[in-house]
């Protein structure tokens, strides 16, 4: 992680503590509905307003669910493989499905070809695995996560906690060198983890995050970095 990064940590908000941050691959994990996507946006729309390149693989919503202000920054690519109908916005490759990682990959490969520095959102891991086999999944990220590396990028790829076995996670994790947790407080401000121990608790990924609810719009999530020097491990307001 750069000098830069590590002293933004302690004074500025994570999200743009982390679009400073360079050579690393990080998990962005939580609940359905906590804010994973808010997140990886926040962080791609401080590191494109700060001239770096940003490729968003958005595989649970379409690309016209992106703000304006992410797509306003300039410098933003995106690779739209949601399911269903999508409408072409800005600049924006289409691919017909999650399942088609090779079609995925085109258009990613091309953007790792001319980017510097470059940040590259993957959202989600979770949809990834509704559409296709863990093994092609995890070929496709390992090939991604290795280039992010080489080029002095960084990823942040999102997962749903809860929606996988104890075993697929921990087949995925060994791919990054961190982890964002994100946890929401409940209705009494006490702070809990909205998470828990829920990597063991196997259940269908639907990205149900493409459509937040009342409850998780209400309160901002708190945040962990875990695994990254200049990030103390504490939860924190995000």
């Amino acid at each position: 992680m750069s000098e830069a990064s590590g002293r933004a940590a302690g004074r500025e908000s994570t999200s743009a503590a982390l679009a400073d941050t360079t050579g690393e691959n990080l998990l962005v994990s939580g609940g359905p509905l906590v804010g994973k996507r808010a997140f990886v946006v926040d962080v791609a729309t401080a590191a494109a307003t700060a001239g770096r390149d940003v490729l968003v693989v958005t595989a649970t919503s379409g690309a016209r669910s992106l703000p304006e202000r992410l797509l306003a920054a300039g410098h933003v690519a995106v690779v739209d493989c949601s399911p269903g109908r999508t409408d072409p916005v800005g600049p924006v490759s289409t691919v017909s499905s999650p399942a088609d990682l090779t079609g995925v990959s085109m258009p990613v490969s091309r953007f790792l070809a001319d980017a510097d520095s470059p940040v590259v959102v993957v959202d989600s891991i979770s949809t990834l695995l509704v559409y296709a086999d863990e093994a092609p999944v995890f070929r496709f990220l390992s090939v991604l996560t290795a280039h992010v590396r080489r080029s002095e990028g960084v990823g942040l790829y999102t997962i749903d906690e809860g929606s996988h076995t104890e075993q697929t996670f921990r087949t995925f994790v060994q791919l990054f060198d961190g982890e964002v947790g994100l946890r929401a407080p409940d209705a009494d401000g006490v702070e809990a983890d909205a998470a828990g121990d829920a990597h063991a608790d196997p259940g269908p990924a639907t990205g149900s995050e493409a459509t937040p609810t009342a409850a998780s719009t209400e309160s901002t999530p708190e945040v962990r970095v875990r695994g990254l020097a200049g990030f103390d491990g504490e939860w924190r307001p995000s």
